[in-house]
C-alpha cells in the first residue's frame, strides 16, 4: 500500500525552524525600532549642546550675549546700513539689543529672536537665514502654517531652528522671568526650549506657542541621557499644554501643564508616563548663560 503523503504534516524540525524565523523578523523590528528611538535621542541632545555651546563661544568673542548685544549693528553691519542685519537700534526691526545681560522677550526688543541673527552674524551658527527687513518675532511658516494674527512685516520663513525630532518641532528660548510665579517648577535661568509653535505667542511663550512634540517614553530617555530622567528636576525638565478634547495630555505621574509650573515643587516623586506612546510631552534644557 502506497503512503498517503497529501496528509502529511509539519514536522517538529520545520515547527522549530519556523518559530526561528518569526522570532528573527520580531527581533529585528524591535531592534530597527529601538535604533530610530535612539537617534531621536542622541539628535536632540547634540542639537541642545549645539546651540548652548554657540552661545557660549559667542559670549566668550564679544563679552556679549547673542540677541542681547547692544552695539551688534557696530560689530555686524556697519556701512551696509540696515541691509545686513536691520537698524541700528534695539527696536523689533533693529540688529541690537538692549544690553541688560539678559536675552529677553518683550514687545521692544525680541531678544530671543536676535540670538539666532546675531549667532549667524558672527559666523558661529548658521542654522536660521537673515531677516534684515522684517520684524525679529518669533515665526516658522514651514512645514506649520502661517499663523493668524501676525503682522505683515514678520519674516517669510523661520527665524528659529527646525528640530528633526517630530514635524514642525522647533528650539526656541525661553525663561520662567516671563511668567507669572517666575519659575520652572523652582527653577529661573534660561532655557532652550524643544516645542511646536501653534499659533501667536504671548509674553513668556510657554501658552499658545507651545505644543507637545515627543512621547513621555521620549521625553524620558532624553532627560536620562543628561540628566536625572525626571521631569520636574534637574536640568532637562519637561511640561505639557492642553489639547483638544479638553483635557491634559498624560507625560508624567502628575499633571505637568506649562500655566502650573512655577506653583509646582520639584519632586523625585513625579516620573514620566513611559507607557504612553502619544506625544504628550515638550522639553526645556536649561543653559548655563544665565
Amino acid at each position: 500500500m502506497k503512503n498517503n503523503l497529501k496528509n502529511k504534516g509539519f514536522t517538529l524540525v520545520e515547527l522549530a525552524i519556523v518559530i526561528v524565523i518569526i522570532g528573527l523578523l520580531v527581533g529585528g523590528v524591535m531592534h530597527g525600532q529601538a535604533l530610530i528611538e535612539s537617534a531621536k535621542v542622541n539628535r536632540a541632545v547634540t542639537d541642545f549642546k549645539k546651540y548652548e555651546t554657540a552661545m557660549l563661544t559667542f559670549k566668550a568673542k564679544y563679552n556679549a550675549l547673542p540677541g542681547d548685544m547692544l552695539n551688534a549693528y557696530t560689530f555686524f553691519d556697519g556701512s551696509g546700513g540696515s541691509s545686513v542685519c536691520g537698524g541700528n537700534n534695539n527696536s523689533r526691526l533693529g540688529c541690537n539689543g538692549n544690553g541688560d545681560s539678559l536675552i529677553g522677550w518683550n514687545a521692544d526688543h525680541q531678544e530671543v529672536q536676535k540670538v539666532w541673527a546675531h549667532l549667524n552674524l558672527s559666523n558661529i551658527n548658521k542654522d536660521v537665514s537673515l531677516y534684515p527687513t522684517k520684524e525679529y518675532r518669533f515665526m516658522v511658516t514651514s512645514p506649520n502654517p502661517n499663523p493668524t494674527g501676525w503682522a505683515a512685516d514678520t519674516p517669510n520663513d523661520r527665524n528659529t531652528p527646525l528640530s528633526t525630532i517630530t514635524e514642525g518641532a522647533v528650539f526656541s528660548l525661553a525663561s520662567p522671568r516671563l511668567l507669572s510665579g517666575g519659575t520652572y517648577y523652582g527653577q529661573t535661568g534660561l532655557w532652550i526650549s524643544l516645542s511646536k509653535p501653534e499659533s501667536k505667542p504671548i509674553a513668556g511663550y510657554l501658552d499658545d506657542i507651545l505644543n507637545n512634540v515627543v512621547s513621555a517614553g521620549t521625553a524620558m530617555n532624553i532627560d536620562s541621557k543628561i540628566d536625572d530622567g525626571l521631569p520636574t528636576t534637574g536640568t532637562v525638565l519637561a511640561l505639557t499644554r492642553w489639547v483638544a478634547g479638553s483635557a491634559w495630555e498624560v507625560c508624567a505621574t502628575t499633571y505637568i501643564p506649562y500655566n502650573q509650573m512655577p506653583s509646582i515643587a520639584p519632586s523625585a516623586s513625579i516620573t514620566y508616563t513611559a507607557n504612553q506612546q502619544n506625544l504628550a510631552c515638550s522639553l526645556l534644557f536649561k543653559t548655563s548663560l544665565e
